[in-house]
């Protein structure tokens, strides 16, 4: 520590007399030099926080934070919290609940578009379930302990559910089904994927 602060202050004092000695010999040169270092520091600064820090700074693993539709450039998949891709994936998106994911209603309606009801039979609710294979992403619900206000029903359940969401099919899809199973797991799917799995047409 000691070492690195010796070396920068060293820096510091060999920048200063060349520039007193420019300043005296050349100003205008003097005054080029300075402008230019400047703007090369600035430019430098920039880019290293854009590739370093911003992705970090804009969803920092703690704070959910959703401003993006179809891409989840925001989204930080290395965080410990990687059920916070709900934010950006309900931005602008229509959830269409079913009863089973009624429990999940409130927290839609904070942070989706819009909600509708879905009334699934009971095959058609265990043909979604057993079609989870075709959710290309899952990670446990950990939200729901960090903001149990918004499932009042699980406010005070010990396991975590299981998010399972059709992530690769997201872009250009404007609506979201949801159902859950009898652990709690919520399953979303596209519109699309969710009239593949029942076979209805649209």
């Amino acid at each position: 520590m000691f070492k690195e602060a010796f070396i920068t202050v060293l820096c510091f004092i060999g920048v200063y007399v060349i520039l007193r000695v420019l300043i005296k010999k050349n100003i205008l040169l003097a005054k080029r030099l300075i402008i230019g270092a400047l703007a090369l520091t600035l430019l430098l600064n920039i880019c290293y926080n854009v590739y370093a820090f911003f992705p970090a700074l804009a969803i920092d693993g703690v704070n959910y934070l959703g401003d993006a539709e179809d891409n989840l450039f925001i989204y930080n998949e290395k965080s410990e919290f990687r059920d916070q891709i709900l934010f950006p994936t309900l931005q602008n998106r229509t959830v269409r609940i079913d009863e089973s994911a009624a429990c999940y209603a409130l927290f839609f309606r904070t942070f989706a578009k819009s909600t509708e009801t879905l009334s699934l039979t009971e095959d058609e609710c265990a043909m979604l379930i057993s079609a989870q294979d075709m959710l290309s992403f899952s990670a446990p619900l950990k939200i729901i302990h960090l903001m149990n206000y918004a499932f009042p029903s699980y406010a005070e359940i010990s396991e975590v559910p299981i998010l399972y969401l059709d992530e690769s099919n997201l872009s250009g899809e404007d609506i979201l089904v949801a159902a859950s199973d009898d652990n709690g797991n919520l399953y979303l799917f596209t519109q699309k994927a969710y009239l593949e799995v029942t076979g209805y047409e649209q």
